[in-house]
C-alpha cells in the first residue's frame, strides 16, 4: 500500500475537538439552545406540526371584512386590531418556517459528522455562521437542506473550508445550474490544487456537455470559460506525475527520455465551484477516464491507475499497490 499527499497541506493538521460538541456550541447562537441530535430532529418533527396548526388557524380567521362600492371591490382594513392579529399570525407563521429549516440543516449537518471522531479546535467564524443562518432560514427544498447541512459540517470539520462568496453562490444556483453542475462535476480531475474539465468536444459531447453550458456555469461563478492549459512534467518518478480522478490516482510515465511534460488544456472549477464540488454526490465513469486518458496518451506517454484505500486527516492518501493500465 502506497502513501501521497497530494495537495502537500499535511503539515498544516490542526489540533482536534470533539465534532459534536462543537456543533452544538455553534447552533446556540441560531436556535437559543444546545441540542442534542434527536432532539433537533423531534424538534423539527413538533415545528412541522405547530406550522401546520397555525396555517389553519390563519386561514380560519382571514375573514376580512369586504366593501362593495361604485362596482369596485375593496378590503376594509378600519379594524386595527384585526389587522394587527392578521399580521402577527403570518409574521409568526414565518418565523416558525425558518426555525425548522434552520433545525432541519442542523440535523443533516448531525449525520454528517455522526462518523468523525475529531474535528479542528479553531472555531467557525461568527460572520460565517449568521450568514449560513440566515441563508438555511430560507431553505424549505429536502434536497438542498441536505446540501446545507454538508456545508455546515464541513464547516465545523475545518473552518475557512467554504467562503462567504461560496455560500452566496450556493443561495443563488437555480435548480437547472445545480443539476448542470453536478453532470459536470462527474468530469472533474484534480492536479494538485487545481480542478478542472478536459475541453475536447467530443468527449464532454459524450457525456451531455457542451460549449454552452459552460457558459451558463461560468456565469454561475463555477466555471471559468477561459482556457486553461496545465503543464504537467513528467519523469520516471510517476510520484510526481499524479492526476486524482475520483477514487482514483493516476499515474503519468514518459515513454522515452525526451518526453519532458505534457499540456492538458482544461477548463477551471473557480474557488467557489472547488468548495461547492467538494459536497456534491458523484459519479464517475470509468469510460469517460479512457477517452481522456487516450487523449492524453497521444503526447506519448503510458498512465496506470490506482485506487484510492483512504484519504487521512492530514490529506494523504492511501492507495493499492497494484495499478491498472489505462
Amino acid at each position: 500500500m502506497g502513501e501521497i499527499d497530494l495537495l502537500g497541506i499535511g503539515k498544516f493538521a490542526t489540533a482536534a475537538k470533539e465534532p459534536i460538541l462543537k456543533l452544538m456550541e455553534l447552533c446556540e447562537c441560531a436556535i437559543g439552545k444546545i441540542y442534542e441530535p434527536t432532539h433537533v430532529v423531534r424538534m423539527a418533527k413538533a415545528h412541522a406540526e405547530e406550522i401546520k396548526l397555525i396555517s389553519a388557524v390563519s386561514r380560519e380567521n382571514t375573514d376580512v371584512p369586504i366593501l362593495y362600492s361604485k362596482g369596485d371591490i375593496e378590503i376594509d382594513t378600519t379594524s386595527g386590531q384585526e389587522l394587527a392579529i392578521r399580521t402577527q399570525t403570518r409574521l409568526q407563521l414565518q418565523e416558525l418556517q425558518k426555525q425548522q429549516n434552520i433545525e432541519s440543516v442542523i440535523s443533516h449537518a448531525y449525520e454528517e459528522l455522526g462518523t468523525e471522531e475529531t474535528v479542528s479546535s479553531e472555531p467557525v467564524d461568527t460572520d460565517w455562521a449568521t450568514r449560513l443562518f440566515s441563508i438555511a432560514g430560507e431553505v424549505s427544498n429536502e434536497d438542498l437542506q441536505l446540501l446545507w447541512g454538508k456545508v455546515l459540517s464541513g464547516e465545523v470539520k475545518q473552518p475557512g473550508s467554504y467562503s462567504l462568496r461560496t455560500l452566496d453562490r450556493l443561495r443563488n444556483l437555480s435548480k437547472e445550474e445545480a443539476e448542470l453542475f453536478s453532470r459536470i462535476a462527474n468530469c472533474v480531475f484534480q492536479y494538485g490544487s487545481t480542478f478542472f474539465v478536459h475541453t475536447d468536444k467530443e468527449i464532454l459531447k459524450s457525456e451531455n456537455i457542451f460549449y454552452a453550458d459552460i457558459l451558463t456555469l461560468d456565469g454561475a461563478g463555477l466555471v471559468t470559460t477561459d482556457y486553461l492549459t496545465i503543464t504537467i512534467p513528467v519523469t520516471q518518478n510517476t510520484e510526481r506525475n499524479i492526476i486524482k480522478f475520483g477514487s482514483k490516482l493516476l499515474f503519468l510515465k514518459r515513454n522515452n527520455e525526451q518526453v519532458k511534460e505534457i499540456k492538458v488544456s482544461c477548463y477551471a472549477l473557480t474557488q467557489a465551484g472547488v468548495e461547492i464540488y467538494s459536497i456534491i454526490d458523484k459519479c464517475f465513469k470509468e469510460n469517460y477516464l479512457k477517452d481522456v486518458a487516450t487523449k492524453l496518451k497521444e503526447q506519448n506517454i503510458s498512465i496506470t491507475y490506482n485506487e484510492i484505500i483512504k484519504i487521512n486527516a492530514d490529506n494523504s492518501m492511501n492507495y493499492e499497490h497494484t495499478g491498472t493500465i489505462l
